[in-house]
């Protein structure tokens, strides 16, 4: 089974009138802001980018911008973010320009780079005081960075584990939405199941549990569909995916429960 964390994505109420996109990465920011399904493209993207930050690297104080090189020692500014510090980045130079009022150091920067030269626990807050951003948790970083949160964390249950399943007392009406908007796109799925489960082994809460009926690739249908149903849940809640085929999960959410997506 396949375990996604729901974490923020989104826009920022408020702030500047306009947001004309700079780069590919600044117009997927907005894709993926307003259209879930776009998130998945926006990551890969991401990775690939450069980004800056105010900062310099180690006692250079020259104004302007650096190429950050592995083993140097990185200074970069922190921000308080309603009472939270955080790392302020941004996708292109005209957004940090719109956020700083006087001349400051800055770096220009691979997003991969810098995370892995970076060591401690902070968020970080993409374009602060701009109308499309995203906050990251320090573990959605580290997600990016090894790939889990492309195709999530593999959660074992060892045989002869008790497993409980029902429905939810409370119904996810957004993720359902969101995943049916999703499976609609994917030619290969035929039908989508939703329970709830719970392993009192695991030490994990209940929580929902999806069964995907596909005639294809299943990898490629749940690669990144825990981007897609961000926000959808409470924190620190998840979602179990698992492929509908032969077993005690298989069997109660095809003969004890309707499916919520049937392939027209």
């Amino acid at each position: 089974m396949s375990k996604f964390i729901a974490s923020l994505f989104g826009v920022f109420k408020k702030k500047t009138p306009d947001f004309i996109p700079e780069n590919k990465l600044e117009s997927l920011l907005i894709e993926a802001a307003q259209n879930p399904v776009r998130r998945l493209e926006f990551y890969k993207q991401l990775l690939e980018s450069d980004v800056y930050v105010l900062g310099s690297i180690d006692q250079d104080e020259k104004e302007g911008i650096f190429t950050a090189e592995k083993g140097r020692k990185l200074h970069i500014q922190q921000i308080m973010v309603e009472g939270k510090v955080m790392i302020p980045i941004f996708s292109s130079l005209k957004r940090l320009s719109m956020f700083i009022s006087k001349q400051e150091n800055y770096l220009r920067i691979n997003f991969r780079d810098l995370f892995e030269m970076k060591n401690d626990n902070l968020d970080v807050i993409l374009n602060p005081n701009a109308l499309y951003g995203k906050i990251f948790t320090s573990g959605e970083i580290k997600s990016i960075l090894t790939g889990e949160i492309f195709t999530g964390k593999t959660v074992d249950v060892s045989a002869g584990a008790e497993i409980m399943l029902g429905q939810p007392a409370q119904y996810p009406k957004e993720l359902v939405e969101m995943l049916k908007h999703y499976f609609s796109t994917q030619e290969n799925v035929k039908a989508a199941y939703l329970a709830q489960m719970y392993v009192p082994s695991s030490n994990e809460p209940p929580h929902p549990i999806i069964g995907i009926e596909v005639d294809g690739d299943y990898k490629q249908v749940v690669q990144g569909i825990g981007l897609i149903t961000q926000g959808s849940l409470s924190d620190n809640n998840f979602v179990d995916y698992i492929q509908i085929g032969s077993g005690t999960i298989s069997d109660y959410l095809v003969s004890e429960t309707k499916p919520f997506y049937v392939r027209k």
